[in-house]
């Protein structure tokens, strides 16, 4: 009897073995299937900022579109404002050379590609007030409820 509960006990370390083995390669699948996509994603921010750029140099050119201009222009700043502010109160502990380089991420317009990338690859919090995962969230939401407004602004002339 002792004999098979040692070979039962050794075939359940077996197959929880590799079962622990297809799950870690599973995950890092997944991990280099997501950071790869996060690059693209990064990738569209920066060229969503330059078409939103290209069109308010387009609107602002003719008298009749310059108010549609400065509506973009007003959505584009309230959301590099907002990004800002919660980039400050994110990384205010980090020191003036810290907070420059996520500052940099905001007005590079590549933000959504960092936030996406530290929730991808588990960032622990750290001495942050919030979660990568949270912050990835609101600057989400910011990002469509200004993009939103450009979007409306911008069909009324299109």
């Amino acid at each position: 009897m002792e004999v098979s509960l040692t070979q039962s006990s050794l075939a359940l370390m077996k197959t929880r073995t590799r079962a622990t083995t297809k799950l870690t390669l599973f995950h890092s699948i997944l991990i280099r299937l997501a950071t790869s996509s996060l690059g693209a994603g990064a990738l569209l921010s920066v060229l969503d900022a330059l078409s939103d750029t290209y069109m308010i140099s387009v609107f602002w050119k003719e008298e009749a579109t310059r108010s549609v201009a400065h509506g973009l222009l007003a959505c584009l700043s309230t959301n590099l404002a907002c990004q800002s502010l919660i980039t400050y109160l994110q990384h205010k502990h980090e020191g003036v050379v810290g907070l420059a380089r996520e500052l940099v991420f905001v007005f590079s317009f590549i933000k959504p590609g960092v936030d996406a990338y530290r929730v991808a690859n588990f960032k622990e919090q750290g001495e942050e007030p919030l979660s990568a995962m949270t912050v990835l969230t609101v600057s989400k939401g910011i990002e469509l409820a200004t993009e939103g407004e450009r979007a409306k602004r911008a069909s009324l002339w299109l």
